[in-house]
């Protein structure tokens, strides 16, 4: 019991500092899939990065899209050394924040059609 407590703990606190994903299950499970890597800061990086573009789109201060930050997204991933990050990690996190982006547009499409968007 108390080793399973710690190593939820342990597994909490770890998630905490890691700034991939954008809500609590979607960056337990960008931190889970990024494991088996050998690169995990670099990664860490590339998302903390990606975050900020997409911050700058919302404060209307960048002079570029979501779609190309999620492209610049990719690409930063891809210039990794490891190969795993290049390939597993780049597509997976590729593809989560495609769909992402996906969907927020949709429900945004639909809360218009209820609101003077």
């Amino acid at each position: 019991m108390r080793i399973s407590f710690l190593l939820l703990f342990t597994i909490f606190v770890a998630v905490q500092s890691w700034d991939c994903g954008s809500g609590k299950v979607s960056t337990f499970f960008a931190w889970v899939i990024s494991l088996p890597a050998s690169d995990r800061s670099y990664i860490n990086d590339c998302c903390r990065v990606h975050d900020q573009q997409y911050d700058a789109i919302e404060d209307g201060t960048a002079n570029f899209t979501p779609e190309l930050s999620d492209y610049l997204f990719k690409l930063c991933l891809e210039k990794s050394d490891h190969v795993y990050t290049k390939t597993v990690i780049s597509h997976t996190y590729h593809y989560s924040v495609a769909l992402n982006s996906f969907v927020q547009k949709k429900l945004s499409q639909i809360k218009c059609i209820f609101t003077d968007c």
